[in-house]
Formats: structure tokens, sequence, C-alpha cells
């Protein structure tokens, strides 16, 4: 794994460790959007799961953005692929994050 992809899933881990500091369940936090982070280090793969209208057990009619990364690619160019990858994820999760704040604050 390159620096910059470290950086960009440190980044990622960052914006979801701050923005869902608490449990973010509907019942307790209503509509605020709900980011699930996993790595798995057995495949190098990093799973990105934003429940953009908040979490619930059962989240049937819930939209869900998922983006799965796999970050140990070998090729310059797969390398540039894992970058734009996770540059989109990041740019969908400020997204998210910044329309809640946004409706928060009318």
């Amino acid at each position: 794994m390159t620096k910059k992809v470290k950086s960009k899933v440190l980044e990622i881990m960052t914006l979801a460790l701050e923005f869902n500091g608490r449990s973010t369940k509907c019942e307790c936090t209503g509509s605020k959007p709900t980011i699930f982070v996993d790595f798995s280090g057995h495949t190098c793969e990093l799973d990105v799961n934003i429940c953009t209208q908040g979490w619930t057990f059962h989240n049937t009619n819930a939209r869900e953005i998922r983006d799965i990364i796999y970050l140990d690619r070998t090729s310059y160019l797969d390398r540039t692929s894992t970058l734009k990858e996770l540059n989109k994820t990041l740019k969908t999760l400020k997204a998210v994050i910044a329309e809640y704040e946004e409706r928060e604050n009318r």
C-alpha cells in the first residue's frame, strides 16, 4: 500500500470517527447519516457503507451508498485506479456530511 493510499484511507476513517463519534441509531439521532468503515486485512479491502438516512436494524427503505476498494493493487494503473476510487468515496462522504449539516442548520 502506498503512502498516498494509506493517507486517503486514514482521511476516510477520520471523517467517519468525527461525524459518528456517538451512536447514530435512528432511535437516537433521527435521520443523521451513519458511516460504516471496515478494513479487512486478509484481502486488503476497505468497505465504506453510508446509510444516508440513518441506521436501523431493519434498514429496508434506507438509501445506502457502498464502496468496496481493494488497496493492495500492484501495477501503476491499478494504484491510480485505487486513488481515484478513494477520492470518489471521500467526495461522496463529504457531500453526505455537508448535506446533513446544511439541513440541520436551517
